[in-house]
């Protein structure tokens, strides 16, 4: 039995201003078994000398078919001491990049 999935991502980059900048989140979801699986984010970059943001999401992801499901979700974040509200919603989608083999096709 499946719990869930997390996600942790991590990442470091020289900007083209020559500044060092750090980014880490993690991503929580709910059994991919379920139609609609609840997800929540965690989410911290911080641009050196220049910016930095924490934020969290939560929302949900509808699995509509194997190839296909939308997700929602509201993120708060603050950045430099500025609160940022989101709405984000999107669609993920799947297809082959090359044609599937007769057999694969039943």
């Amino acid at each position: 039995m499946g719990l869930g999935t997390v996600h942790f991502n991590a990442a470091t980059a020289l900007t083209r201003e020559h500044r060092a900048d750090v980014f880490v989140s993690t991503i929580i979801e709910g059994p991919h078994k379920w139609t609609v699986r609840p997800v929540a984010e965690v989410f911290y970059e911080e641009e050196f000398g220049l910016s930095r943001t924490v934020s969290g999401l939560v929302g949900a992801i509808w699995q509509v078919k194997d190839d296909l499901s939308f997700d929602i979700g509201i993120r708060h974040a603050v950045t430099n001491g500025h609160a940022v509200n989101e709405l984000k919603v999107g669609m993920t989608f799947s297809f082959p990049l090359r044609p599937l083999r007769p057999s694969a096709q039943n």
